[in-house]
């Protein structure tokens, strides 16, 4: 598995979910709940759910997840040209993922202190204006 560039915590974790029509992969940033979705992996293969099964731990909501670190670590895939695949492209979506997170961050943000700004401007000779 190629490295990821951008920053990001080791124990960041790839969750895999198991749906009806295959897997989705999401990202979970280390110390938080929320998911960012990365890929979708149409039709059903036990190779993939084993693959999570075996080296990963298991969530509350029943899907398996590994960190980054262990993706890293484990070698076992190297024969498994659906698992090989799907390791080929994470690292490209876990960046993209990374990267948009933070535009949303930054806008979130922005739209917060305008807002701020917008609200301590009409408040003024000591009465509030609605506006």
């Amino acid at each position: 598995m190629k490295k990821i560039k951008s920053n990001h915590n080791p124990k960041d974790r790839i969750v895999c979910v198991t749906d009806s029509c295959g897997y989705k992969l999401y990202y979970q940033p280390f110390g938080s709940n929320d998911y960012i979705w990365l890929l979708n992996i149409n039709g059903y293969s036990p190779s993939i759910s084993e693959y999570f099964r075996a080296n990963g731990t298991r969530n509350a909501n029943g899907d398996f997840s590994l960190t980054i670190n262990q993706l890293y670590e484990l070698k076992k895939y190297r024969r498994n040209f659906k698992i090989t695949k799907m390791l080929e492209r994470l690292p490209a979506q876990v960046e993209y993922a990374i990267r948009e997170s933070l535009v949303v961050k930054a806008e979130v943000k922005s739209y917060i202190e305008s807002y701020e700004i917008t609200h301590n401007q009409l408040s003024y000779d000591g009465f509030e204006y609605a506006a």
